[in-house]
């Protein structure tokens, strides 16, 4: 048997050796190893605490037998105060350490870290700098200036001597006591503007890259100047809706992670335009809270720069963020703000939009006739400027204001008129929602055949939109529609799908679908 951190390559195909690589331990291996170094009892008794141990330590056996040691060092000490230690990432590996040693933790990484090419251990030191918990290889490629040929070279080599996993197909991670190994080799190998080099790299990667994403996702909604992305910064095309979607996906996390790294750099560029980046996917996927958040950061940098064009993007997406989350007085505010920034700047443009979300927020306050105004601000200020895009979203939105108001015919008016021209744009999401708009107007016209046709291909095309939310929402109207036409067996079918859909979510929405399907049960 012969052991390594190396993958032994060429042993393999000379001498026809059978490599069994060894990970880390799942969580039940690694619970049970503390077990047996500290007793049962004593890990039956701090369930969480041995939880935190096992999670700081990256459930790497050796780390996991450090933090043993420690514990049956110190008998009388709780496992939550040796958990509360290691909880600083900072200081970790020191805690990892046993006194005169070189069995710890750093000397066993640096065996494998000396064998390495400069230029390997070049990036082994970066990849401690990357915000987030993964990275691909055009990440990889941009946080280090270099070429996709040369970086997938030096990620095989990392990858081969196991400081990096390629845990998924072009996908890579090391486990935190390595990135934390990184991140301080970083701090003594490379200077400080190297370091802040290569985050800038980073963060414009994922900038450029997810303003190219965003585009595909609402390409009507006017566009912000990303800062320009400096050299080496690696370029992936996103080619469409579907691809833009998959990738705001995969680099969900490193979003939100490069967004607080921005801010913790003082790189206040990015800190507000990346959150402008991800708003539109976070809505759509329903993560409305994290929409906020990144919003009220994005905000925060505007205000540090001073840049009142800045402020009043700022301003209006967080704003619209509020109304998602049903905080309507701020909504309010922060569109006022937005509202008056756009004016005194002469943007008519930003000017009508924000009406049109005035209109949303003051229609979720019970005031459709406050909402109304604000919609036909937006709906004739788009006339004047020739958007058409905006004047069908417009008209969408006073038809739905006029169906709040009780007056269905003029909403199912509103809502024919704008339905052309969203054909003739081809924008998906607007023709989804004026279809359930269309659908509630039928709906309460008595039309309930129509309002099912509607409702029906509304949540179609937000499934193909990856718009579960909105799916619900129209299949919860579709049901009531079905059930308002005598079919209580489609009704019970439509509420049974719209709770499949929102309970991943964790929406307060679900617990009214089941009521309903309750009741259908019932009576059927």
């Amino acid at each position: 048997m012969v052991t390594s951190r190396d993958r032994l390559a060429d042993l393999v195909t000379r001498e026809g050796a059978v490599p069994v690589p060894l990970g880390v331990l799942d969580e039940p291996e690694a619970v049970a190893l503390l077990a047996r170094r500290l007793g049962p009892e004593r890990v039956a008794a701090e369930p969480e605490a041995v939880a935190r141990l096992v999670a700081h330590s990256a459930r790497l056996p050796l780390a996991l037998a450090v933090v043993a040691g420690l514990a049956v060092s110190n008998p009388a000490f709780p496992l939550g105060a040796l958990a509360a230690d290691l909880g600083d990432e900072r200081a970790r590996l020191d805690a990892l350490e046993p006194g005169g040693t070189t069995s710890g933790v750093r000397a066993v990484f640096s065996w494998s870290y000396r064998t390495l090419s400069p230029e390997a251990a070049r990036l082994f030191r970066l990849l401690g700098l990357h915000p987030g918990p993964d990275a691909d290889r055009c990440a990889v490629a941009s946080l280090a200036g270099l070429g996709m040929s040369r970086a997938r070279a030096l990620l095989g080599e990392l990858t081969r001597t196991h400081l990096v996993e390629e845990h998924r197909p072009g996908r890579f991670r090391s486990h935190d006591l390595l990135r934390a190994y990184a991140a301080e080799l970083a701090e003594l190998a490379d200077d400080a503007p190297e370091r802040r080099a290569a985050l800038r790299r980073c963060l414009d990667f994922y900038l450029h890259t997810g303003f190219a994403a965003e585009r595909h996702l609402a390409p009507h909604w006017p566009p912000i100047t990303p800062v320009a992305a400096g050299e080496g910064v690696a370029r992936l095309p996103v080619a469409d809706y579907h691809e833009a979607l998959e990738w705001f996906g995969a680099e969900h996390d490193a979003l939100l992670a490069a967004t607080a790294e921005a801010t913790r750099a003082g790189l206040d560029v990015h800190a507000w335009q990346l959150p402008w980046v991800l708003s539109t996917y976070l809505s759509r996927r329903g993560h409305w809270a994290q929409r906020a958040e990144t919003q009220r950061t994005a905000l925060e940098a505007a205000d540090r720069l001073g840049d009142d064009v800045a402020r009043a993007t700022c301003h209006h997406l967080l704003g619209r963020a509020e109304i998602l989350l049903g905080n309507q007085d701020d909504a309010l505010a922060h569109l006022r703000c937005a509202l008056d920034l756009h004016a005194r700047a002469g943007d008519t443009t930003g000017t009508a939009i924000t009406h049109f979300s005035l209109g949303a927020a003051y229609d979720l306050r019970g005031r459709p006739v406050r909402a109304l105004r604000h919609a036909r601000n937006a709906l004739q200020l788009f006339r004047e400027t020739g958007d058409q895009a905006w004047e069908a979203f417009s008209l969408t939105a006073v038809g739905w204001y006029h169906g709040k108001a009780g007056r269905h015919a003029q909403a199912l008016a509103h809502g024919i008129e704008a339905a052309p021209l969203l054909d003739r744009i081809g924008d998906r999401d607007g023709k989804a929602h004026n279809l359930h708009c269309l659908g509630r107007a039928h709906h309460n016209l008595g039309r309930h055949a129509e309002a099912a046709r509607c409702y029906r291909d509304a949540a179609a095309l937000f499934r193909e939109l990856g718009s579960p939310y909105l799916e619900a929402t129209s299949l919860d109207h579709l049901g009531n529609a079905l059930r308002a036409a005598g079919d209580r067996a489609g009704a019970f079918e439509a509420w049974g799908r719209a709770l499949e859909v929102l309970e991943p979510l964790a929406h307060p929405d679900a617990v009214e679908i089941e009521a309903k399907l309750v009741e259908v049960e019932v009576r059927r």
